[in-house]
């Protein structure tokens, strides 16, 4: 005799569902867990990226701070500087400085001397210095005069000189000093200040012997 099944078949659905809910729910938790950990893993990397490229900067300042130079070390590599450069200029500058100094009149003195620092090329007839191997030398010339009638008087003895191809003034400038006598003694006290007028000029002369390339 045969058993017969009077009940209902139950859907296929929902025979599956509950399976499937529970895998998705599992592979939720699963896929939530790997986020999670990738997103905390991302996020120490990070930091420690950061920390490693703090700790970099900080290392290349102390660097940068070993090798900067103090102002004694820079001023002196300044002078250097400015004597080697002479030294590779061939002229003798001892009878230039007396040409110099022997046209000052009375009331003038020199107060600085110095070579540019970027000389120009002297260009002639389309061909630079560069060209023909040979440089004039340029040298800038502070100075102070009682009056501005000095001053062209020793432009004009300086032109005439053979050491010197052209002078020209870049700067002129009228400034007020004051004069201070020193008491010889209590008994003889010191006169009064007295006030007078200055000219600070500066002058850019060029020499006329050229200097040759080594």
């Amino acid at each position: 005799m045969k058993n017969i099944n009077l009940l209902p078949k139950i859907p296929r659905a929902r025979r599956i569902f509950l399976p499937v809910l529970m895998a998705s729910t599992l592979l939720f938790l699963m896929l939530s867990s790997t986020f999670l950990y990738a997103g905390h893993y991302f996020k120490s990397n990070l930091q420690n990226v950061k920390a490693q490229i703090a700790l970099t900067n900080a290392s290349i300042q102390a660097l940068t701070n070993q090798r900067q130079l103090d102002e004694q070390t820079l001023n002196y590599q300044a002078l250097q500087a400015e004597i080697d450069k002479l030294k590779k200029k061939r002229i003798d500058w001892i009878p230039v400085f007396e040409v110099l100094s022997s046209k000052l009149p009375a009331t003038g003195r020199i107060l600085s001397a110095e070579i540019p620092k970027d000389e120009n090329k002297e260009v002639k007839n389309g061909i630079s210095a560069a060209a023909t191997q040979v440089d004039l030398m340029k040298v800038n010339l502070k100075l102070e005069f009682a009056a501005l009638s000095s001053v062209a008087d020793y432009i004009s003895l300086l032109q005439r000189s053979s050491l010197i191809e052209s002078v020209s003034i870049q700067s002129a400038v009228k400034m007020e000093k004051t004069f201070v006598t020193a008491a010889v003694n209590s008994q003889y006290p010191a006169p009064p200040a007295k006030k007078y007028n200055v000219y600070e000029v500066t002058l850019e002369i060029t020499l006329k012997n050229p200097v040759e390339k080594k």
